[in-house]
């Protein structure tokens, strides 16, 4: 009985200690495999979570240099726009200057022969008062009255009526009611022309003078100037006479400069 009792004693000794290896196998090769898992796991875990570190700082890099580039280039398109400006204006004053300087020597060109003197127009209508001119020169520039007052060196426009000392007025022609003799049609029939105000005159013909549109209407004793050309002819023929209109050939509002000719007065 004894014995027996030894040899289960052993046997159950044996399996214990099969299961203990047994569990100690289980559990080390588990730990092993977990290890790798969540190793795998948290390495993967890591590189996401780099990848967008990295992927977030390229962003925020790339918005910087873009907001970066976008002011700089605003900056420069500022900057372009203003040197155009200013060379835009400057290429304008360039060509005022070259416009004016032409139209001082057409004017002063044409006036070699004549006791002339340039003027500036510093007000004309409406600006002034109806009609008339305000010049630069007065009796500084030995300026007269009754002088007469040209436009490109070659149109009559009007005459001086009062002078100052560093200024003068002139009336022109065309003002209201101021009768003017004159010389019309082929025949240079001598008339008398009513002003219409701003550049315009009418004419009262009898029938039988020929005049048409584009006819030139000048003033006699200062060498024919031109006073306007012929615009409208009025004929009725149950009217004896016919109405006639002309006008300067210059727009009386962008006069800029005149010549003032010191000669007799038509008055």
């Amino acid at each position: 009985m004894k014995m027996n009792y030894l040899i289960k004693t052993n046997a159950r000794g044996d399996k214990r200690k099969k299961r203990i290896t047994l569990i100690v196998v289980v559990v080390v090769f588990l730990s092993v495999i977990w290890a790798s898992f969540f190793s795998g796991i948290f390495s993967s875990i890591g590189a996401w979570i780099w990848s967008g570190e990295n992927s977030l700082s390229q962003s925020i890099r790339e918005t910087a240099e873009f907001f970066k580039s976008k002011n700089t280039l605003l900056a420069e398109n500022k900057e372009l726009k203003d040197r155009l400006q200013t060379m835009t204006v400057d290429t304008l004053a360039v060509d005022i200057t070259r416009q004016e300087n032409k139209e001082l020597k057409e004017i002063l060109g044409r006036n070699e022969n004549r006791s002339a003197v340039l003027a500036s127009v510093l007000r004309t209508p409406p600006f002034s008062p109806y009609d008339t001119f305000v010049l630069d020169i007065g009796k500084d520039k030995d300026v007269q009255v009754g002088n007469y007052v040209f436009v490109g060196g070659t149109i009559l426009v009007g005459e001086i009526v009062e002078v100052n000392p560093t200024s003068s007025k002139a009336q022109l022609f065309s003002s209201p009611g101021k009768i003017s003799p004159v010389l019309v049609g082929t025949r240079s029939v001598s008339v008398e022309a009513r002003g219409l105000g701003a550049g315009n005159f009418e004419i009262i013909l009898p029938r039988e003078i020929a005049i048409q549109k584009g006819d030139s209407i000048i003033m006699p004793d200062i060498n024919s100037m031109l006073l306007g050309v012929v615009e409208e002819v009025d004929t009725d023929s149950a009217k004896t006479f016919q109405r006639v209109l002309f006008a300067s050939p210059v727009n009386i509002q962008d006069v800029r400069w005149v010549t003032v000719v010191k000669s007799g007065s038509l008055r």
